[in-house]
């Protein structure tokens, strides 16, 4: 399976993707397309950022959307039918600001890479949250590692943000973004860890 990115060239807030299904066939020299589909979603621009095999042998794309009247960026995914391409599940992830209460989160988040599913079923999603103004909490911030996770079926979500500074003695954080994540099991004296 590939993913791709697609642009209009008439119309500057078309931008969606696209998955195709390629198969070998036995005593052919190459790969045949065994079907291909462009996805878009009325009102948003798609940017995808990766397509993994999910816990029922469904696919997962993920990426970023912003709605064409603009505003912020948050974080799309979708199951797609591995035999026939069609979107059973479609998701924007709307977000509590973690530090320092709930209030809804202002800021973009963006999403750099998908990885999973782990054996609780999960994807992990590396990336960065933006925030749109100062944060007391984390002076010198605007762009902060995130870490966001969603289960199997799409409809919960956790965000973890990574804010570092050069040496805890520095007044300012640094800003950054995670490109890649991955969830490795440890066993530590007989037991996960």
């Amino acid at each position: 399976f590939v993913l791709s990115y697609l642009e209009n060239v008439i119309a500057d807030n078309m931008r969606r993707f696209a998955v195709t299904q390629y198969r070998w066939v036995l005593g052919d020299d190459g790969h045949q397309v065994g079907w291909t589909f462009e996805y878009n979603y009325d009102g948003y621009q798609l940017y995808p950022e990766g397509i993994v095999q999910g816990t029922d042998d469904e696919l997962v794309v993920v990426g970023n959307v912003v709605a064409n009247t603009g505003g912020v960026t948050r974080i799309f995914s979708c199951q797609i039918d591995h035999t026939t391409g069609a979107i059973s599940n479609f998701r924007i992830y709307l977000v509590n600001k973690p530090i320092p209460d709930t209030d809804p989160w202002e800021g973009n988040i963006i999403a750099n890479s998908v990885t999973g599913p782990y054996t609780d079923g999960h994807f992990l999603i590396a990336g960065k949250a933006m925030l749109n103004e100062a944060d007391p909490v984390y002076p010198g911030i605007s762009e902060i590692p995130m870490i966001f996770s969603i289960n199997s079926n799409l409809t919960e979500n956790q965000m973890a943000l990574y804010p570092y500074k050069t040496t805890s003695e520095d007044e300012l954080y640094l800003n950054g973004e995670f490109n890649c994540a991955k969830q490795v099991v440890q066993t530590y004296a007989g037991a996960p860890a």
